[in-house]
């Protein structure tokens, strides 16, 4: 919500497009090598699963459940890399 002055966006500054790439290439790299020699439908199984999951886990955390007290979020700042900006 643009009017929430609680709200931080941040957005990768031109420095970042080098590192961008080469995560790209590592993540193409991994998913080849994690998905060899799975069929599409199990593949597509697989990520129904993991999604249901993390649903589970979402009901659990606004539920204020057993999971809650496990789950903390951080937000850091890698140098040059990520910049931060308030929107009033």
């Amino acid at each position: 919500d643009p009017r929430d002055r609680r709200v931080w966006r941040l957005h990768l500054t031109p420095a970042a497009e080098p590192i961008l790439r080469e995560i790209a290439k590592y993540r193409a790299e991994l998913h080849e090598l994690i998905t060899a020699g799975m069929t599409p439908s199990l593949q597509k199984a697989l990520t129904e699963g993991l999604l249901q999951m993390k649903a589970n886990l979402a009901s659990e955390v606004r539920g204020a459940g057993k999971a809650a007290g496990a789950v903390s979020t951080m937000s850091t700042q890698i140098g040059g890399l990520v910049r931060r900006e308030r929107h009033a």
